[in-house]
């Protein structure tokens, strides 16, 4: 089973930060999971959500801040730690990585020449949230693995359409079924494991991913690593 490490993974460092990255590595993670945001200045920033107010304690907007003002942050419970830019993990030369686009259409098309110039085209996998952005990863005609980060199970058949060779489900729709059928249009399925409603998203137990495993679901991703090995 893949294992795919959630935000980095977030179990002994603060999410989305280099040392997280490396240590869900050394745990024996086969990707990290990060997500791809623009500061105004149309720099790729990693950062889940669209402000900085959870971690950074700040309102303000990542897309209306410059890569400067980014920076300049400091986490509220590590103040050792500040924000992370994607440049920093092609630098550190980690790999591989899930994107997870946050922002589509001509940001995507940003994000996939911060690849190319980087020759980081083997070493990604492009997570996208709608079948437009699948088109525009299918249309590049670069061969990038792409997986659907799917808005309701019934979506998949759309964004398998449309070149994605992965589908993520959430943990709750998983079932033997689906994932079958899944498998037999010829994609992967990797599974989202916790749940949003309560605030669990990326963690699990050594009994729900055996079961996961048991479905015969392909990946998980997961906030603590080490549950998955």
């Amino acid at each position: 089973m893949t294992i795919v490490a959630h935000r980095c993974g977030t179990d002994l460092f603060p999410e989305s930060t280099l040392a997280a990255a490396r240590h869900s590595l050394a745990l024996g993670a086969d990707y990290l999971e990060i997500d791809i945001r623009f500061t105004r200045d149309g720099i790729p920033v990693i950062s889940h959500d669209a402000d900085l107010r959870r971690l950074f304690g700040d309102e303000e907007k990542i897309c209306k801040l410059s890569a400067e003002d980014f920076h300049s942050r400091r986490h509220i419970a590590r103040p050792d730690f500040g924000p992370a830019f994607l440049e920093e993990f092609f630098d550190a030369g980690l790999g591989s990585l899930l994107f997870h686009v946050k922002e589509g259409g001509a940001s995507l098309e940003k994000l996939i020449s911060a690849v190319e110039r980087r020759d980081y085209d083997s070493k990604v996998v492009f997570g996208v949230c709608s079948v437009r952005d699948a088109h525009i990863l299918r249309n590049s005609d670069s061969g990038y693995r792409v997986l659907g980060f799917i808005p309701q199970p019934s979506d998949w058949r759309d964004f398998a359409t449309a070149g994605a060779g992965t589908i993520r489900l959430w943990e709750e729709w998983a079932n033997a079924a689906l994932i079958e059928e899944i498998h037999a249009a010829g994609c992967l399925v990797w599974i989202m494991t916790g749940r949003l409603e309560d605030e669990t998203v990326g963690y699990t137990t050594r009994e729900r991913v055996e079961f996961l495993l048991a479905m015969k679901a392909d990946g998980i991703l997961i906030n603590e690593v080490g549950f998955g090995r």
